[in-house]
């Protein structure tokens, strides 16, 4: 009796990872590689980010103004009796950090929307609004702590007095309530655009845009019943397959006949 050998396994072989070039997105990349390719497309407003590369660098973002704050009291004690130098260190760390990382922020969120297959002038509407939100609240406020103070206003009688009051702290409450309106409006909009799915046309964003073109068939003639339902052209490779038919019965004939006949006029 014949015995065999049984097959040993065939062992798992993991995926090669792949870096694609450095305007496509990396697809599943690591947190070392994404904060790699942040500082290195600083500049880069071309080109296409993932939306895992995208969301490792506004992390690391945050922990960086974090860490800035946390910073802050320390930096300031460097200096217990002056004064000035507490307040220019302080502000010097706040307005870099802040700088650096608006800057950073801007470029990728680029990067996000290409991916996305979408034009960076999307991301004006975001940023408009998150200006617009804090300016008219602080405006509010202003409106308000000027409401307080119309009592100096002595060219007006008492009643009328609190009646321009009660005005100007009422459009203070509203200007207030439209500024947190349009900065949360802000968040939200930038939160679905960076979450939008990416779409391989966004390949025309990249330095070299290679677009993924899908063969198109080739034009048939559209024939009314007054003529002829295929062409009749000599020396013509006609194939069932390939052929224009307007009825079943049209394609079995054409079939039976075989490839490379012409076919009967119909009118």
């Amino acid at each position: 009796m014949a015995q065999y050998q049984a097959t040993p396994p065939i062992p798992r072989q993991l995926p090669v990872q792949y870096e694609p070039p450095f305007d496509q997105p990396w697809y599943g990349i690591d947190f070392g590689k994404a904060l790699a390719r942040l500082w290195q497309k600083a500049f880069v407003c071309s080109g296409r980010a993932s939306r895992s590369e995208y969301w490792y660098s506004i992390l690391f973002l945050a922990l960086i103004n974090i860490g800035s704050k946390v910073l802050l009291p320390f930096v300031t004690k460097l200096f217990p009796d002056d004064i000035p130098a507490q307040f220019y260190s302080g502000l010097g760390i706040v307005v870099l950090t802040f700088v650096a990382t608006v800057f950073f922020m801007f470029t990728i969120s680029l990067r996000r929307l290409h991916d996305a297959n979408l034009s960076g002038h999307w991301l004006w509407l975001p940023i408009s609004l998150h200006l617009a939100g804090p300016a008219l609240t602080l405006y509010g406020i202003v409106r308000v702590f000027k409401a307080s103070l119309s009592g100096r206003i002595t060219s007006l009688d008492e009643p009328e007095r609190t009646q321009v009051s009660r005005m100007v702290e009422q459009e203070g409450y509203l200007l207030i309530i439209v500024g947190l309106a349009c900065f949360c409006a802000s968040l939200v909009i930038m939160l679905v655009l960076m979450c939008k799915e990416s779409n391989p046309l966004g390949a025309r964003f990249d330095r070299n845009p290679v677009l993924l073109a899908m063969p198109s068939p080739a034009p048939y003639r559209i024939y009314t019943q007054n003529e002829y339902w295929q062409d009749t052209t000599p020396n013509q490779d006609i194939h069932p397959e390939t052929a224009h038919f307007e009825t079943a019965t049209q394609y079995n004939e054409a079939e039976q006949r075989g490839p490379g006949i012409a076919p009967e006029p119909r009118i």
